[in-house]
């Protein structure tokens, strides 16, 4: 309850997931990034992107390159060609 007062957006909650993801160092949460990156919003596309590169492995790698064909966002876009490029 106190954080729904804090961050009143549902993307704002799944940035902040993504972010934690990325930042876990356990690529196990590879799925779970890959499969935000075909979420409507770009703001959280983008932040599974940069998790994914945090996290790296072929895996993660493998999502990043499926996305990076269809991806629409320029920021998006930009965060898949640094996490591959990392």
């Amino acid at each position: 309850p106190v954080m729904y007062n804090y961050i009143r957006h549902k993307r704002y909650f799944q940035r902040n997931a993504a972010i934690a993801l990325g930042n876990s160092g356990d690529r196990s949460h590879v799925p779970y990034l890959a499969k935000a990156l075909d979420d409507s919003d770009p703001l959280v596309r983008g932040y599974a992107a940069w998790g994914l590169g945090r996290l790296g492995g072929q895996e993660a790698r493998t999502a990043l390159e499926k996305t990076r064909a269809v991806e629409t966002d320029e920021k998006a876009s930009q965060e898949i060609e640094s996490s591959l490029a990392a």
